[in-house]
């Protein structure tokens, strides 16, 4: 089940050592959800485990906080890319509450963040692959990228 609508979606169970101490998951921990998101997507993507090789960075990356998760909830990320450049790549992120039962509740967070290809041996920034922008594309032919 999607709960997010986007064409990727990744749910994270909150762990007690996640809420801080108003009961609430801490704000800091919104960006992990988004990092494992990430980092599944392109896994599933690519097929493989063996991220070392790809050459990508984080370049940015920014979370707006709407309504507070809750120990005993999860949460859904959903996950799109939303712009290709030469060196680099868009994501948008939705983050929902999804209940026990599986519900999907309100929404909980946006959040944005810039990939950027990275050549680790002359240590600047890299074209991203073609064939990593074709296999975005299939994976979500229904929602727009602009170039």
């Amino acid at each position: 089940m999607n709960h997010t609508g986007y064409p990727y979606e990744y749910v994270c169970e909150i762990r007690f050592r996640d809420i801080d101490g108003m009961g609430h998951l801490n704000n800091a921990v919104y960006f992990t959800y988004m990092e494992s998101a990430r980092i599944h997507f392109i896994a599933d993507l690519l097929e493989t485990s063996e991220l070392n090789q790809l050459g990508i960075i984080l370049g940015e990356i920014s979370c707006r906080y709407l309504s507070p998760a809750l120990f005993g909830e999860s949460v859904a990320v959903g996950q799109a890319v939303t712009r290709f450049g030469n060196k680099s790549f868009d994501l948008e992120y939705k983050l929902v509450a999804v209940d026990r039962s599986g519900a999907t509740g309100r929404k909980l967070a946006q959040g944005q963040a810039t990939l950027v290809g990275y050549d680790y041996a002359n240590q600047r920034s890299a074209a991203i692959p073609d064939f990593l922008k074709e296999k975005i594309r299939q994976q979500q032919p229904n929602w727009p990228i602009r170039e």
